[in-house]
């Protein structure tokens, strides 16, 4: 996913309806606007002042991990035996994706979404509202 997060931050996250908007600041200091679509589930975790980012990952229906579905959904070991292969089973169906933010200090965060993700630079995004 360009452009490069690592050590930027995460500085808000605005939810409307089901559409995402984290507010970003990429390594080369350029404020971006990441918008998710289609959320389906959404778990964060820890957002603190600093909320610095390790890495961002978009993984594929195809290749979502039962941990991290077990983390997003919030279940206990005895509801993920009894959920997750169904779940598993509608996100293959419906070719949802996992958005995974990992970080060095702060928010942790995992989007599941259907659809296409947006980037935008926050001043054009400013630029297009104010003509």
């Amino acid at each position: 996913m360009k452009p490069d997060f690592h050590d930027g931050n995460l500085t808000g996250m605005r939810v409307t309806d089901k559409t995402l908007h984290l507010y970003l600041t990429a390594t080369d200091k350029q404020k971006v606007i990441v918008t998710i679509p289609n959320v389906r589930r959404m778990r964060a975790d820890n957002f603190l002042e600093g909320n610095i980012v390790f890495d961002v990952t978009v993984h594929q229906h195809s290749e979502l991990s039962k941990e991290k579905l077990r983390c997003v959904y919030g279940y206990n070991e005895e509801e993920a035996a009894k959920y997750l292969s169904k779940n598993m089973a509608e996100i293959a169906d419906k070719k949802l994706s996992l958005f995974e933010l990992g970080s060095s200090y702060g928010c942790e965060l995992l989007v599941l979404f259907a659809g296409t993700i947006q980037i935008e630079s926050e001043s054009e995004k400013r630029d297009a509202v104010a003509a």
